[in-house]
């Protein structure tokens, strides 16, 4: 929390191009692709079944970014209630009067804050920006004003000769 609200290079890591590019809740553009089995060295030993456990895993949705929880992560999206955060009340309520230093940490956020971001379970890149507005409100109006994340409709358009869109290859030519 402490590096995203002052560090904002962090603005450069984040996904460009959100749901569109890198998928959503049910799809991503691997689309169910299993990684193969990792090659043993000669001293490693598997059992007979060392590989079938692999094959009969589950695909993985890669756009969903960030999940709090296995279950959560594997689920398929009707089955996951989410709670969403965005109207969640924020404020020092209880984070201030704690002992524990990661409260005061978040005194911001509150405790209603941090359980709307938790309850939330399942980010994809167009959720996480929606996210990080909330946590960190200060560092995205800076960010704003230097990096875009979205996809370009018309590159000839005169407002992505800015500098913000430069280091997006979705929106520059």
């Amino acid at each position: 929390m402490r590096m995203t609200r002052t560090w904002d290079s962090t603005m450069s890591m984040i996904p460009k191009g959100g749901d569109t590019i890198w998928g959503d809740l049910d799809w991503s553009p691997e689309g169910g692709y299993m990684c193969s089995a990792k090659k043993l060295k000669n001293n490693d030993t598997a059992g007979q079944n060392g590989n079938q456990s692999l094959a009969k895993s589950k695909g993985v949705n890669y756009g969903r970014m960030i999940s709090f929880g296995k279950d959560v992560a594997e689920a398929h999206s009707s089955e996951v209630e989410r709670i969403d955060f965005r109207g969640a009340v924020k404020g020092n309520n209880l984070a201030n009067r704690t002992n524990c230093d990661v409260w005061t940490e978040y005194h911001e956020m509150g405790i209603g804050g941090m359980k709307a971001v938790a309850d939330y379970k399942i980010y994809t890149t167009g959720s996480i920006l929606d996210l990080l507005h909330f946590v960190a409100p200060k560092l995205m109006a800076r960010g704003g004003a230097h990096f875009s994340h979205g996809i370009a409709d018309n590159l000839d358009d005169p407002k992505y000769q800015h500098y913000k869109y430069w280091s997006n290859p979705l929106e520059t030519k």
